[in-house]
């Protein structure tokens, strides 16, 4: 998948992010021809739309992270976070039936639904970095609580 095709389903399936949230896409890196990273950000918070296999990750951080790097602290899975704020694990079983490049696109869709109604209320987290400091370690004893439990 080439990198124009990919933000192109980014802006498809997060059209609110560039329509009410003032989003844009900042950066973006072909790595190989399945292997693509796009950042885009706003006023408030950055997201990383990061394609290796499957439909990908997506992660939120604050306007000062970078975005050549996700395997750090700052960057949080928007997964993991809709997960937290929900307290329930999003059900991937409706994507099931697609395969490789076929489920970027309704794994992005399945995402995007989930977290439109909490996206104001996310983005507002990672204004600062001390509304991020107030949060983060509950969301972190969170993430260790749901691994422990498998």
């Amino acid at each position: 998948m080439l990198i124009k095709e990919y933000i192109e389903i980014i802006q498809d399936e997060f059209p609110y992010l560039f329509t009410l949230y003032g989003f844009k896409v900042t950066y973006s890196e072909q790595v190989k021809p399945y292997e693509c990273r796009v950042g885009v950000e706003s006023e408030t918070c950055r997201m990383l739309f990061v394609r290796e296999r499957g439909e990908g990750v997506i992660f939120l951080g604050h306007l000062t992270v970078g975005f050549y790097n996700e395997d750090n602290d700052e960057w949080m899975s928007l997964v993991g976070m809709i997960n937290y704020l929900t307290r329930k694990k999003i059900d991937w079983s409706l994507i099931n039936e697609y395969r490789d490049e076929e489920r970027i696109r309704p794994g992005m869709r399945l995402v995007s639904q989930k977290f439109e109604p909490l996206c104001a209320e996310m983005l507002e987290m990672f204004d600062t970095n001390e509304k991020i400091s107030t949060w983060k370690p509950k969301y972190k004893q969170y993430k260790r609580e749901m691994r422990l439990q498998g």
